[in-house]
């Protein structure tokens, strides 16, 4: 969106056609990125718009370029796509009339396209420089994330990749736009993983995060006029010397498995260890279809939120569909709340993600498996 158009005008004008090689490199990642729909996987920027729907055609002519510069069918396909489905089109931030003015100013741009080579539709394709897993087989999807930047600088801030969406999927017109972990530990917030390894015949996500009880100040430390310094403990700043005092950590250690079997459904695997807390796995669907299942009780004061207490539920969009399942139950040891931790509550934030919601709730330690089909 913003780095491809100027590597290509630092390219035009200034002589830097060594520039083309990075943009050619970004739209072939791109081509993995891309869903049935024309819209393109964000949940891996480090970008504003890591939780926000971004479309194809804002990528249009830059493609249309490239495949013209370097007779590459790949690129000409996304162009001749987005040609064909026209001005109907969710063109995004950059409308239509805007692409008319740089053909305008570059006819060459409007040249015929080279011989079409039809995209992948059929793949598994890991992006290691953002940790990502993209699967699609025809019109379904789906996105393994394990690349946020929170575990390395236990910060959020612009420039950082830390949307806490590990897994989303579609089946055409049906999309869960994300699945989420939320242990109440610490008020440390959701589950980001520290890293995405192969395992055997899926993908293994993990991290392990620790809290401490603080313990009084040894004797050496103590002020008389209570007057200690400002230190943060890594969750909240006190005048508690927290340097000085001795610690008592608690750990809690987080591990899904993702898998695909062959029929296209899919199982994740998830186990919490180490500490006794409750949790809330947390699937958004895409508004525009109809909730269902025995199970299915809504939560009190969240709208378009529900609990699945036991059985399956199944989100219908039109002729599309996905079942998900089992519920595990609940109570006052497992609250259909998520944690999204202090950094968002103490500042009135939220990480609720738009869509109709469905918590599937539990305590650790615990090992679940969640289905999807």
């Amino acid at each position: 969106m913003v780095t491809n158009p100027a590597l290509l005008t630092l390219a035009h004008h200034h002589g830097r056609r060594d520039l083309y090689a990075v943009v050619r490199k970004n739209l072939a990642a791109t081509l993995y990125v891309i869903e049935p729909n024309g819209e393109v996987e964000s949940v891996h920027s480090r970008r504003q718009d890591q939780t926000v729907l971004r479309y194809l055609p804002e990528f249009w002519l830059q493609y249309r370029e490239l495949a013209i510069r370097d007779g590459d069918g790949r690129f000409a396909a996304v162009a001749a796509l987005l040609e064909e489905r026209g001005a109907g089109q969710t063109f995004g931030e950059t409308p239509p009339g805007d692409r008319l003015a740089e053909v305008l100013d570059r006819p060459e741009l409007a040249r015929k396209l080279p011989q079409v080579v039809e995209s992948p539709t059929d793949f598994e394709h890991h992006d290691e420089s953002c940790v990502l897993v993209r699967v699609r087989r025809g019109d379904a999807t789906a996105s393994i994330f394990g690349g946020t930047d929170f575990p390395d600088v236990h910060a959020i801030s612009s420039g950082l990749s830390t949307n806490p969406t590990f897994f989303k999927m579609r089946k055409g017109s049906a999309i869960l736009d994300s699945l989420r972990l939320a242990p109440q530990f610490f008020s440390l917030g959701h589950f980001r993983a520290e890293n995405l390894e192969r395992t055997d015949g899926g993908w293994r996500l993990t991290a392990e995060v620790r809290g401490a009880y603080h313990q009084p100040l040894p004797p050496q430390h103590r002020r008389r006029d209570g007057l200690y310094p400002l230190t943060n403990d890594g969750r909240f700043w006190s005048a508690m010397d927290f340097p000085h005092r001795p610690k008592e950590y608690r750990t809690l250690r987080t591990e899904v498995v993702v898998k695909e079997a062959a029929d296209g459904s899919w199982t994740l695997d998830v186990e919490l260890a180490g500490s006794e807390v409750p949790f809330a796995l947390e699937l958004c669907f895409r508004r525009g279809g109809t909730l269902t299942g025995d199970g299915l009780e809504s939560v009190t004061d969240s709208p378009d939120t529900y609990q699945l207490i036991r059985g399956e539920a199944t989100y219908t969009v039109g002729d599309d569909h996905i079942t998900f399942g089992p519920g595990n139950g609940k109570g006052g040891k497992q609250p259909p709340v998520v944690d999204a931790g202090e950094r968002y509550s103490w500042m009135s934030g939220s990480l609720t993600p738009d869509g109709v919601r469905v918590l599937i709730t539990g305590r650790s330690p615990l090992t679940y498996r969640l289905n999807l089909r």
